[in-house]
């Protein structure tokens, strides 16, 4: 909890969390499959229309790029990144999402 406080990492969480978010809700803007973009702070997810990319398949080709994210219902992505997550550690996370969707929206 010590490091916790002195690093402030809860301030971290919210403010990295919010510009994910951004990050993510952009995204969405670029592929219309993602419906919906939510969460608080470092917990978020973003919800895939029925008849899109298969979320268990966007996780799997995530996992081969380096990224590790999970899926919720086989429609809901969600992302749990650490509290000392950085801004070019989310822009990285958002690159490889942006691959593999594209990939897998043709």
């Amino acid at each position: 909890m010590q490091f916790v406080l002195e690093n402030n990492l809860s301030e971290n969480a919210a403010r990295i969390g919010s510009y994910f978010k951004a990050r993510l809700k952009a995204l969405s803007g670029q592929f219309p499959f993602i419906a919906e973009v939510r969460g608080r702070g470092l917990m978020l997810g973003a919800d895939l229309t029925p008849d899109s990319a298969d979320g268990p398949e966007v996780v799997a080709q995530c996992q081969e790029n380096g990224l590790l994210i999970n899926c919720i219902d086989g429609h809901i992505l969600r992302f749990l990144p650490p509290l000392i997550i950085s801004e070019s550690d989310v822009d990285e996370a958002v690159g490889i999402l942006a691959g593999v969707l594209e990939k897998l929206a043709r």
